[in-house]
């Protein structure tokens, strides 16, 4: 018992000096007829040139400039989003989807499930990490191709083709969109003012103290639903060390518990010489 106590001491040690930040969003993988085209949307205009993570390369880092401090998550790039499509002419749909990923706030990635080793995983997860010194907040949001559709022509950036023009046929594949979005959450050390109602630095100020926020992006499958892969190696490690702790343990706590009676009865033997020889 004391030994897995100190156990779980040691690996919280652990936990608490690990220096960075994580957000995660677990999700299902289904066979999506839509991703290549969505009933007269056509997908692979928009997100050719999109990022993406896939088998054998499901790992990968960025930098984005988060929004200024204390923006809602919910109005980060969406009214950049809707000025720019209003401002398109009539050119095609890649274009307009080029537009309206200029925001410098978010990212928009391609997640292909579709290759071979992955076919059997249901669940999947996507985990974003960055430094600790980096005081942001992540919102990761998950598409179907289908919301992706919705998404863009409610917003008018990519309006359905023409249904006289050929399309072709959907082929069912497991593919995903993700949004990232980043906000900045750092405290600001108000300046010198006369006006106390003016101490807080301005909009366009705390958009001048932005950096750029290195993060890693990393897509992998879940084990039986809740278990990522990378922690798969782990647990091979741990499983047969606690195994033998749970083995080796009692049989330690009787041999010491022996020691420790010999060692009492020598104590007892000496004390009793000692007194009477005085």
């Amino acid at each position: 018992m004391r030994f897995f106590n100190n156990t779980c001491l040691v690996l919280c040690y652990v936990a608490l000096t690990v220096h960075g930040n994580t957000e995660i969003v677990n999700f299902a993988a289904e066979d999506d007829d839509g991703a290549t085209s969505t009933r007269g949307l056509q997908l692979d205009l928009i997100t050719a040139d999109w990022p993406k993570l896939e088998y054998g390369h499901s790992e990968s880092q960025w930098k984005v400039l988060p929004a200024p401090l204390a923006t809602p998550i919910t109005s980060v790039c969406e009214t950049l989003a809707e000025e720019q499509s209003g401002d398109l002419g009539p050119d095609t749909n890649a274009t307009r989807g080029t537009a309206f990923r200029r925001c410098p706030h978010e990212l928009w990635i391609r997640l292909d499930l579709s290759e071979e080793p992955w076919r059997g995983h249901s669940k999947f997860t996507l985990r974003a990490s960055w430094p600790a010194s980096f005081p942001t907040d992540f919102h990761i949001q998950v598409y179907t191709s289908r919301e992706l559709r919705d998404y863009f022509v409610h917003r008018g950036v990519a309006p359905e083709l023409n249904t006289a023009h050929a399309i072709p046929p959907p082929v069912p594949v497991r593919f995903k969109y993700a949004r990232i979005r980043l906000v900045n959450t750092g405290v600001l050390t108000p300046e010198a003012h006369t006006d106390p109602s003016q101490a807080s630095p301005s909009p366009d100020t705390q958009a001048l103290d932005n950096e750029p926020v290195p993060f890693v992006l990393v897509l992998e499958p879940l084990h039986f639903g809740v278990l990522p892969g990378s922690v798969v190696p782990v647990l091979v490690l741990l499983v047969p060390i606690l195994v033998f702790a749970v083995l080796a343990v009692p049989r330690l706590n009787v041999y010491l518990e022996k020691l420790a009676q010999e060692a009492r009865k020598e104590l007892g033997v000496a004390s009793s010489q000692s007194e009477k020889q005085d």
